[in-house]
């Protein structure tokens, strides 16, 4: 089972994290949505889910 999780978006202070973990291994990955991603005009497109899906993609 994977487990995927954010931290920092109800305070943006420098972006968000996303972090994933395969379960039965316990190995984790992490990255983050860099702060510009939840300012004009990115945020309004919500761009940041667009980078969230990249970071879970990539790990």
């Amino acid at each position: 089972m994977i487990q995927i999780d954010d931290a920092g978006s109800g305070s943006l202070v420098g972006g968000t994290a996303i972090g994933i973990v395969r379960v039965e291994t316990n190995e984790y990955m992490w990255d983050v949505i860099p702060i510009k991603y939840f300012t004009t005009p990115y945020f309004e497109n919500k761009r940041y889910e667009d980078y969230a899906l990249s970071i879970i993609k990539s790990i």
